[in-house]
């Protein structure tokens, strides 16, 4: 039997929970970090990259209790990011979350390339990489969620994507306003396709995972191909 694993966002509070967590099922004898496929969204793009590439779970838990260095982990500016959702609990006419079309994430996401942040995308960069003790993408199957910046529309890194994983995992966790968006080939950022359950990592990935021809690729002008049906992307 063959099985996915699904890791959500949560900032580095979500990697704590769900490194803890595996860790929990583990010493339970439920080991999910065996799965043949997995699938990480911001915090569970660290934590995908992580147990993909064979860290060593009881290290990486160690890791959460240790005293934090605040010359790496800063805290970030969220003020923006709750003005946001605040405006949108005020508004009468929002009596739920906006359906995030492609058309409104790009809207979000030229905002977010726009914002001006407390670091840069080199320094944001580096702090992913200390993050991640194996840098190389795994054998495993590993996708990456993101969203592109300019049109708005739904990206998984894979190995065969011809992004660095550091890369593919810092696009996933960048936040509008808060972590600045990753310049590559493409304008990508990750976090906002969790709020739409439609689009969502799950939901867009799930019929996706034995057809490889699926997956959007980009060529290295910057622009994208789009795979057809039955044949291998042109990655």
């Amino acid at each position: 039997m063959t099985f996915a694993l699904v890791l959500g966002g949560g900032g580095v509070t979500g990697v704590a929970w769900e490194t803890g967590l595996l860790k929990g099922l583990r010493d339970r004898g439920a080991d999910l970090t065996t799965a043949d496929v997995i699938v990480g969204t911001s915090a569970g793009a660290v934590v995908g990259a992580q147990i993909s590439t064979g860290v060593d779970l009881d290290w990486l838990y160690e890791q959460q209790l240790a005293t934090v260095n605040l010359a790496v982990e800063r805290s970030p500016d969220v003020s923006r990011l709750t003005a946001f959702f605040g405006s949108l609990a005020s508004d009468p006419s929002q009596r739920a979350m906006p359906v995030l079309t492609p058309e409104v994430l790009a809207q979000i996401g030229s905002e977010a390339r726009a914002a001006v942040y407390g670091l840069s995308e080199a320094q944001r960069l580096e702090i992913i990489r200390s993050r991640l003790p194996v840098k190389d993408w795994p054998d495993r199957r590993l996708l990456l969620t993101a969203i592109d910046t300019e049109d708005g529309s739904f990206l998984a890194w894979d190995r065969y994507s011809g992004v660095d994983l550091p890369v593919a995992v810092a696009s996933s966790c960048a936040a509008p306003w808060v972590y600045p968006p990753v310049i590559q080939r493409a304008q990508v950022y990750r976090w906002w396709d969790a709020l739409d359950h439609k689009r969502g990592c799950c939901g867009g990935l799930r019929d996706r995972h034995d057809h490889r021809s699926d997956w959007t690729s980009h060529r290295r002008d910057g622009g994208r191909d789009r795979p057809t049906p039955g044949r291998g992307s042109q990655r």
